[in-house]
C-alpha cells in the first residue's frame, strides 16, 4: 500500500522532438526520481510531425517499458514547430476572461493564424493606444490531440501539455536568474532548429524558429549509456564556424527586430539564457558569449541532482522546467 501511495505523487515529464525522446520522472517535493533518453529513428518525425504512427507507438511503448515509467501522469510539450507567438489588439472594454472568446470569433477576420485549427491562449499585457494588448499563444489542435492520444496507448496519462520554451524560462525563474523588468532571449540551440523567444515581465512576447542544417558526421552516437543516448560532438573548428554563424546572424536579427519593432526603440535585449540538447552547444555557448555584449547565462553543466545524488545532464533542463510546472 504505501508502494501506491508514494506513486501517487509521481510526474512523468516528456520531451519528444525530432531526434529525442527524454524524460524526468518528478516525486514529492518536485525531487528527482529518475531520467533517460533514447535517439528516435532518423526521419521518423520530422517538423514535429510523426510520420508513422504505428512505429513511433511501437518505438514509445519500448521506450516505457524499459524506463518502467508505465500508468504514469504525463506532462509533456507541444512541438515547437507547431507553436506561434504573436501580439494583438483587442477593445479595451471586452473583459479579461472572455478575450479568448473573442480571438476565436476573429479567427481568418482580424486574426489570421497559419493552420486552421488553433488553440489558442491569450495573455493581456499592457494598454496601449485605447486598447488592449495581448499575447496570443496557438498551437494546432490536431497535433496536441495525436500525441495525447499516442501517448494514451502506451499507458501513460497526459495531464497537461506545456510549451519548451516556457519550461525553461519556469526553470530560469526557480534558479532566479529572471527579473520581471529584464528582457530576455531565450535561444533553444538543437541539431535541426534554432529557437528564439522573448520574455519580459515573465511573460513570452515573441517567439520564432529557424531550421539548422545538422552534419551526421560531425557526431557519435553513443547509445544507451547509463539509460541515456547521447550525440557526442566530433567536428572541427570550421564545422563549428559553420554552425555558430547562422546562430548569431539570426540572434542579432532578432535583438534588432525586437528593439526597433516591439519595443518601439525603447528598450533592447539586456539578457541572453542559452539552453538545448545539441552536441556542442557548450561550445556554441563560449562562441555567443565572446561576441555579445549582453549577459550571457548557458545551462551547459548539470544544475541537478538525482534523490540518489547523481548529476542530471544539463540537457534534461526543459523535463526538469516541465517537472516545475
Amino acid at each position: 500500500m504505501s508502494g501506491l501511495v508514494r506513486k501517487k505523487h509521481h510526474r512523468v515529464n516528456i520531451i519528444i522532438n525530432d531526434r529525442f525522446v527524454r524524460f524526468v520522472e518528478s516525486g514529492k517535493n518536485k525531487s528527482i526520481i529518475k531520467y533517460g533518453q533514447r535517439l528516435i529513428p532518423s526521419g521518423l518525425i520530422v517538423n514535429g510531425l510523426v510520420q508513422d504512427q504505428d512505429e513511433f507507438i511501437s518505438f514509445l511503448h519500448k521506450f516505457v517499458k524499459d524506463a518502467q515509467i508505465k500508468g504514469r501522469l504525463v506532462r509533456y510539450c507541444v512541438p515547437d514547430s507547431q507553436v506561434i507567438v504573436r501580439q494583438t489588439n483587442v477593445p479595451i472594454e471586452i473583459p479579461d476572461d472572455e478575450i479568448k472568446g473573442h480571438l476565436y470569433f476573429q479567427l481568418g477576420q482580424t486574426l489570421h493564424l497559419p493552420f486552421e485549427d488553433p488553440i489558442i491562449e491569450a495573455v493581456p499585457n499592457q494598454i496601449r493606444n485605447g486598447d488592449k494588448e495581448v499575447i496570443v499563444v496557438a498551437s494546432k489542435e490536431s497535433v496536441v490531440q495525436n500525441y495525447q492520444q499516442m501517448l494514451d496507448k502506451v499507458k501513460l496519462h497526459p495531464e497537461a501539455a506545456d510549451l519548451t520554451c516556457l519550461s525553461y524560462y519556469r526553470l530560469c525563474y526557480h534558479l532566479d536568474l529572471a527579473r520581471p523588468q529584464e528582457h530576455l532571449l531565450l535561444v533553444q540551440i538543437n541539431p535541426n532548429s534554432l529557437q528564439l523567444s522573448v520574455f519580459h515581465e515573465h511573460k513570452p512576447v515573441f517567439l520564432r524558429q529557424i531550421p539548422l542544417v545538422f552534419h551526421e558526421e560531425t557526431v557519435e552516437v553513443h547509445y544507451g549509456r547509463n539509460h541515456v543516448d547521447q550525440l557526442v560532438w566530433k567536428g572541427t573548428s570550421r564545422q563549428l564556424d559553420e554552425i555558430s554563424k547562422p546562430i548569431i546572424t539570426e540572434m542579432s536579427r532578432m535583438m534588432d527586430v525586437y528593439r526597433s519593432n516591439l519595443a518601439k526603440g525603447q528598450y533592447e535585449i539586456n539578457k541572453v539564457l542559452i539552453v538545448g540538447d545539441h552536441p556542442c552547444i557548450h561550445l556554441l555557448a563560449i562562441e555567443i558569449d565572446a561576441q555579445l555584449s549582453q549577459e550571457v547565462v548557458a545551462f551547459t553543466e548539470p544544475l541537478f541532482q538525482t534523490r540518489k545524488n547523481v548529476n542530471v545532464p544539463a540537457f534534461f533542463s526543459d523535463c526538469i522546467g516541465l517537472a516545475l510546472k
